[in-house]
């Protein structure tokens, strides 16, 4: 009988024993998986990887699925962080056949390992696989933790970018909004998520083209992020980089400038940033330099941004295509035909390696095909590389996007060059069908759309369908006059506001011709007057917030076409005072 309960007290103290060293090995696990968190916050990925793999073989020995589907979403996070997307699929393929197997989706590992599969599918440029794995996701986090949660508020922020780059800016500016108001109602304005919901809004705006509202949200982020980290935070230099491309886009370049060199600089004083960030800031300088005019420079960024990424990258790396395609857009602008084709095919040639996922990119470079032909007067192939560039962008995109839409420009505008007017008011209709059936369109998209209708419409002489379509033109700007004053500040963008105003001195040439009638005439004076107030104040702008110094000599060939007009258009002699008036006002810009 003693020997019995002897026995069972030694079993019992067994099972005591190995329960407790169960409870020990569970706890070390955790700290493993903790740890392997920290890691990937500090960009410490490999550290990460050893400490969660740790954890995940624990939890096998453990035969705990619910903790080894945690540990494979953090060691697929950690794989994804390092760029290794096959590694970090796999494990994401493992996470979802254990949860096919439990039928129990509706946890929090769950939605991070549908937040994992989402970005596994971003770089598939499977957008909308993308949004629907979010939008899973972020449902989980709201049911299971409520709006007042750091995970729930991250996967609207990150919902939003994509619904942004998706051309769904209303519902992405309503994602940010909702993250931001939730997030200070926890009560730290500091907390890394109001400063991801400043920086989601700001990054719709660009999208949307509205930079006035962008360099406000950039500006935000800069100093919220300045207050959490210090003056030398990766964060603060891709907001630098933000801010700087609103500046670049709204035509103070020199802004641009300083904010694209302060992120090379707030990078570099950052030891775990690497080369490749200084890349990203080389590429966007030679896009500043171009959008500048200073194609030089511009090309010597691009080499630049070439020689890091080919000594970082495999030889076939998308990056490379585009660093390739920006080159290619250098020669075109100098006229160098060849180099600029070579430059594109080259950048093609590596993205046809990877068909399904960079589509978009590849559509671009047809895209860029077309303005090479047209460039070489090549009218049937520059028709032939723009379809192309559609029928891609209606693919992966659907029918009704900001790219179809200035496709459809570009086409439309290269039937016109060529004669074909008929087929260019076709193809501009089509982009305005395709607009007026979104609810998301950019305000440059808008106005070139009724812009390239009212030209098509001046060379069928058709005055009423022109003054319609400039008139929508004119609004889209914000352009309003009273009492014949104009307001060229209220205007949203200059250099398209001095298109419409050219358009509108062919107007009054194509009206002068219908009627004979003198007083178009002085319409006409008096809308080159204003042409070349708005040119004076346009040329001032650019000149204070650019490297160039502009004059008004650049608004000459806007007078020579309306002067071509009337050579082409009118020959009764009772005309003659219109042309001279045309002669005098290119002579006075001569003399300037």
């Amino acid at each position: 009988m003693f020997q019995k309960i002897l026995f069972i007290g030694v079993l019992l103290c067994s099972i005591t024993t190995v329960s407790a060293q169960d409870d020990i090995d569970l706890k070390l696990a955790k700290i493993y998986l903790d740890k392997a968190d920290v890691m990937i916050d500090s960009a410490k990925y490999d550290n990460a990887l050893n400490f969660s793999k740790l954890a995940l073989k624990i939890y096998q020995e453990e035969k705990n699925d619910t903790l080894i589907v945690k540990a494979q979403t953090t060691i697929a996070n950690a794989f994804l962080k390092k760029k290794q997307r096959d590694s970090a699929n796999y494990y994401c393929e493992q996470i979802f056949l254990k949860y096919d197997a439990t039928k129990n989706k509706n946890t929090i590992v769950f939605a991070k390992a549908l937040h994992l599969k989402g970005e596994l599918l971003f770089h598939k440029y499977d957008m909308n696989g993308v949004v629907q794995n979010y939008k899973k996701a972020l449902a989980i986090y709201q049911d299971k933790l409520g709006e007042q949660n750091y995970l729930t508020i991250r996967e609207h922020n990150y919902l939003g970018v994509m619904l942004s780059m998706n051309t769904h800016h209303k519902e992405a500016l309503s994602h940010h909004n909702t993250a931001l108001e939730n997030a200070l109602s926890l009560g730290d304005e500091n907390h890394i998520t109001v400063i991801k919901s400043y920086s989601g809004m700001s990054i719709v705006y660009i999208h949307s083209e509205n930079y006035v509202k962008a360099i406000e949200y950039c500006t935000k982020v800069i100093e919220l992020s300045k207050k959490l980290y210090g003056n030398k935070h990766p964060t603060i230099a891709d907001a630098y980089i933000d801010l700087a491309t609103s500046y670049k886009h709204s035509e103070n370049i020199n802004k641009a400038i300083k904010y694209y060199e302060k992120a090379l600089i707030t990078y570099k004083a950052d030891p775990n940033c690497g080369k490749f960030n200084f890349a990203k800031v080389y590429y966007n300088l030679a896009s500043a330099y171009v959008t500048n005019k200073n194609f030089e420079k511009a090309f010597e960024f691009y080499k630049k941004t070439l020689t890091i990424c080919q000594e970082l990258l495999p030889p076939n790396h998308p990056k490379l295509a585009d660093v390739y395609q920006g080159m290619g857009i250098v020669m075109l602008r100098l006229d160098r035909h060849e180099d600029a084709f070579e430059y594109h095919q080259k950048g093609l040639d590596i993205l046809l390696k990877y068909p399904n996922q960079y589509q978009i990119s590849i559509a671009r470079i047809y895209r860029s095909f077309g303005d090479i032909y047209e460039a070489q007067n090549d009218g049937i192939n520059a028709v032939k590389n723009i379809k192309k560039s559609i029928d891609i962008y209606k693919k992966v995109l659907g029918d009704k996007n900001q790219e179809i839409i200035r496709s459809y420009v570009d086409l439309g505008v290269i039937y016109r060059n060529f004669g074909e007017v008929n087929k260019a008011i076709e193809v501009h209709t089509k982009a305005l069908e395709t607009m007026e059936k979104m609810e998301d369109i950019s305000i440059l998209n808008k106005n070139s759309v009724y812009l390239n209708l009212a030209k098509n419409y001046i060379e069928t002489n058709s005055s009423e369908l022109v003054s319609n379509h400039l008139q929508e033109a004119f609004d889209v700007l914000n352009y309003q006059e009273k009492n014949g004053k104009h307001n060229f500040h209220a205007a949203l963008n200059l250099r398209a506001l001095k298109d419409c105003f050219g358009v509108k001195s062919d107007l009054y040439t194509l009206k002068l011709t219908e009627t004979a009638n003198k007083n178009y005439s002085d319409s006409i004076k008096i809308n080159n007057e204003k042409l070349l107030k708005l040119y004076d104040h346009w040329y001032k702008e650019l000149t204070r917030t650019t490297s160039r110094v502009y004059t008004t000599k650049e608004a000459i060939p806007v007078y020579e076409n309306s002067i071509l007009h009337l050579v082409e258009r009118n020959k009764k002699e009772e005309l003659k005072e219109t042309f001279e008036i045309a002669e005098k006002t290119k002579s006075r810009l001569l003399t300037e």
